[in-house]
């Protein structure tokens, strides 16, 4: 059985005023990434975020055509996609599941997430309830009930969320309960410039991205290292 790629795709907010003024930021960076990887991907997307957008979004951004306000317009978009170039799509609407989704996966090779968060937890749900709040969120305690024995020998983490690389973050947490390679962003992410069709795949980092190596047994780990940015390829 082939390893398989994870890209999870986070909800945008819903009429806040300085994040996801372009409702795409994280489902076309997502495909784009996906595209790329071109077979064996898994997407997980968390849907509540989407359906309030149309259901509440006052001012929505012109890239949207749905005059007719399906609840499952952005929905339906990912699942042509997904139909389209042959990817799995899991749709999930809360943390439980994306715990349960991982869980059923017998060998990753990579998981990528495109989304809102902090420095300890992946923001499923972000300011589409409360503004600028997270109610449903990801964190080590979740990660916990994937098994290490789950990922491929060169499985890497990589979160595209702000703050996951910090130090003492969740990228380095899960590097040390997952024993495998991961990258997180020191500082902010900007996913504005993702948004756009025919944008980047991945968002620039103001702190830039680091990796925390995977761990050799029986050794210290090593400190973080310093990544080069690219827009079409993860930070080597």
């Amino acid at each position: 059985m082939a390893d398989k790629h994870v890209i999870i795709i986070g909800g945008v907010s819903v009429n806040n005023t300085t994040h996801d003024g372009n409702p795409w930021n994280f489902i076309n960076p997502a495909i784009r990434r996906a595209k790329a990887l071109k077979t064996s991907v898994v997407l997980i997307l968390y849907t509540p975020n989407y359906e309030r957008r149309v259901a509440n979004q006052k001012d929505e951004h012109r890239a949207v055509e749905n005059p007719k306000k399906d609840p499952d317009y952005f929905v339906k978009k990912v699942e042509s996609l997904a139909k389209e170039h042959g990817f799995t799509l899991h749709k999930i609407k809360s943390a439980d599941e994306l715990t349960a989704q991982l869980k059923a996966i017998d060998s990753i090779e990579t998981i990528d997430f495109f989304g809102h968060s902090n420095i300890d937890s992946i923001f499923l749900e972000y300011s589409s309830i409360e503004d600028s709040v997270s109610k449903d969120t990801w964190k080590l305690a979740d990660a916990k009930h994937v098994r290490p024995s789950q990922f491929a020998d060169s499985a890497v983490f990589a979160s595209y969320g702000c703050y996951q690389g910090d130090a003492g973050g969740l990228a380095e947490k899960l590097r040390d309960q997952w024993k495998i390679r991961t990258i997180g962003s020191r500082k902010t992410t900007n996913f504005e410039i993702t948004g756009p069709f025919g944008g980047p795949t991945f968002p620039t980092s103001t702190g830039g991205y680091v990796e925390f190596a995977k761990p050799t047994p029986g050794k210290p780990s090593p400190p973080a290292k310093p990544l080069t940015y690219s827009k079409t390829s993860p930070p080597q």
